[in-house]
This record gives structure tokens, C-alpha cells and sequence, in this order.
């Protein structure tokens, strides 16, 4: 679909984006037993007209609104229960199929969570297993070199806002900070 200013193709999407941040706020709401609904909806417009206004109404815009709602609704769930549920990571290289390039998202899939697996290697539980199959998703998603760049901006954002907030140097969740990353990276593809 060609980006069609004069029809109501940006209406169209923006209202869906709402509509599927409100499912997923719901089941949020539900499974962590929350009370109030996350504010996922605002956030995905916002993400949703971000990727319109770059990559027009393409199969690649689709991909890449699926993929942030997702990570959203991780992040989420990751600040809450300090996990990442297992059908979050087919959710997202189900939607990588959508714009699927088979050398790099298979590059991607296995160079982007290598580092996170060497570090979980090296040092137990530095590193929990969900972030590492997260990345591995994104990284089939996005390819080698945009996937690497999450990772780093991800990563980068987590030390400046851990080193200036996380005094006690608690466990922190890290799929926010990888969402972010991940956004950036989603624009560049």
C-alpha cells in the first residue's frame, strides 16, 4: 500500500495502533493484576506515526509498529515480573516474516544476542535468558548492523540512567531500555 495523503489510510492505522494498544493494556491489566492500564496506547500511536512518516505505508512500516507494540508489551511485563514471557519472542519473529530477508535476519538471529549469551556465559545471572532470546528475535528482525545498534543504544541507555538513578545497584529490568534501542534501530531499516 503507497502513502495515499488525501485518503484515510493514516486515520485508518493510527485507530488500529489505539485499538491494539488497548487489547494489550487490557491483558496486561489482567495477567499482572493491575490497577490501572498501562499507557501502551499513547505510546504506540506516537511509535506508529514515527515509522509512517519514515518508511510511508509499507510492508515495513506494518512490521515495524507489530514489532514495537510488542516490545512495549514486554517491557511492561519485564518492569513488572522482571521476566519475558516465551510467546513474546515468536510474536516477534512471526512479525519479521512480514519483511523477511533471509541472510540478514539469520545473521542477526544469531550475531545480535551474542554478546548477551557470552556475558550470561562468563558471569551467572547477569544476564537473564529472556533478553537474550529477545534479542535474537529483534536481531532476525531488524539484521546484523541495526540489530548491534540496539543493542548498543539499549545497553548505553541502561548504564547512564542506572549509574544516575540505581544507586543500590539493584536488578534492573532491561527489555525497556531495549525497546528503546530497538525503536531507534526500526527507524534505520
Amino acid at each position: 500500500m503507497e502513502w495515499n495523503p488525501e485518503g484515510g489510510h493514516l486515520i485508518v492505522c493510527l485507530l488500529l495502533s489505539l485499538c491494539f494498544g488497548l487489547l494489550c493494556s487490557m491483558i496486561l491489566k489482567d495477567k499482572l493484576k493491575l490497577d490501572s492500564i498501562p499507557k501502551i496506547p499513547c505510546i504506540s500511536i506516537a511509535g506508529t506515526g514515527v515509522f509512517i512518516s519514515v518508511h510511508g505505508f509499507t510492508a515495513v512500516t506494518l512490521m515495524c509498529a507489530i514489532v514495537f507494540q510488542i516490545l512495549l508489551f514486554a517491557s511492561v511485563y519485564d518492569i513488572r515480573t522482571h521476566t519475558v514471557p516465551d510467546y513474546v519472542h515468536i510474536l516477534i519473529l512471526s512479525a519479521g516474516l512480514i519483511h523477511f530477508q533471509p541472510l540478514p535476519a539469520l545473521w542477526g538471529l544469531f550475531l545480535v544476542p551474542l554478546p548477551f549469551f557470552l556475558a550470561a556465559l562468563l558471569k551467572e545471572n547477569s544476564i537473564g535468558g529472556g533478553d537474550i532470546k529477545l534479542m535474537a528475535a529483534c536481531g532476525f528482525v531488524l539484521g546484523t548492523w541495526p540489530g548491534m545498534a540496539a543493542l548498543v543504544i539499549g545497553l548505553f541507555i541502561a548504564v547512564l540512567w542506572n549509574a544516575v538513578f540505581n544507586r543500590k545497584k539493584q536488578p534492573f529490568p532491561l527489555v525497556p531500555y531495549l525497546t528503546i534501542g530497538c525503536f531507534a534501530a526500526l527507524l534505520l531499516i
